[in-house]
């Protein structure tokens, strides 16, 4: 395995620690929402050849959207989110 790219199983475990991560820097964020914004980070960086900075990559792109998100409607949800990442 080269140096550049992470297990499978290690980039499991990190995403999901990364997403444990934003549910707790973002209590006021349905877990859902957590969720759909750190895959769909995930799978922006689909077929990347150098894998071993995807973690970092993902939960800076997912922090940077849930933060924006923080703009809330009158019914207290978050409303706003970035479009997807092409």
């Amino acid at each position: 395995m080269s140096a550049n790219v992470l297990g499978e199983s290690d980039q499991y475990d990190a995403f999901e620690d990364l997403q444990a991560r934003l549910v707790q820097q973002f209590p006021d964020v349905p877990v859902p929402l957590v969720e759909a914004v750190v895959q769909r980070w995930i799978q922006s960086f689909d077929g990347a050849r150098v894998t071993l900075y995807l973690p970092i990559l993902v939960e800076r792109a997912s922090r940077d959207e849930l933060a924006r998100s923080r703009v809330t409607s009158t019914k207290g949800r978050p409303v706003g989110l970035a479009p997807a990442p092409a």
